[in-house]
């Protein structure tokens, strides 16, 4: 028994098993998601969940609960009606999160705004407006998809004084037919 153990004991001594191991560095993921105490800090936080494809981030800046509310470009409609008749929150969770799995490697998606204004309609709710342009680097086939179009968010502050989309009209913008909307994006990607 006691020629087992010494046996043992060398084994677990040669794997330095009993080494203490070099500290792991600190996670630096380029990803923040601070608490959106103003809509600045919300669209931020939305626009950094899509470049970084963060589906927590990109959820929580949704109202949620059965209160979200999509409208899809006219174009989009009329081809994807079945998709877009019911979208809930659910239905945006799942589009998102089809659209980062598409995506190649470590690739970031590109999401600009332009023209950006903010309506403020009440103390707890702002409307923001902007013309977007997306590009999507995608897996299969290898290329790079391009979407533009305006897109129009009511956003409300919650019960706990964070602020949260609770609305989202997309559009077409009428001068480029050559490059499909948002509304596009989220009926391709939605399996």
């Amino acid at each position: 028994m006691r020629k087992y153990f010494l046996i043992l004991l060398c084994f677990l001594y040669s794997c330095d098993i009993f080494e203490t191991r070099s500290p792991e560095e600190p996670d630096q993921s380029p990803v923040v998601f601070l608490p959106a105490t103003s809509v600045e800090v919300l669209m931020q936080n939305f626009l950094n969940s899509v470049k970084y494809k963060s589906l927590q981030n990109y959820s929580e800046c949704f109202i949620g609960d059965g209160k979200f509310n999509f409208i899809p470009a006219q174009d989009a409609f009329a081809t994807y009606q079945s998709i877009f008749q019911n979208w809930s929150f659910t239905d945006e969770q799942r589009s998102f999160k089809s659209i980062i799995s598409a995506v190649s490697g470590e690739n970031t998606i590109f999401l600009n705004f332009e023209k950006s204004q903010y309506q403020y309609i009440s103390p707890d709710s702002i409307i923001y407006t902007a013309n977007y342009e997306i590009n999507l680097p995608v897996v299969q086939p290898l290329n790079l998809e391009k979407y533009n179009g305006k897109i129009l968010l009511t956003i409300s502050q919650t019960n706990d004084g964070t602020y949260k989309i609770v609305r989202w009209s997309d559009f077409q913008t009428s001068n480029d037919t050559i490059y499909p909307s948002w509304s596009i994006l989220k009926a391709r990607y939605y399996n």
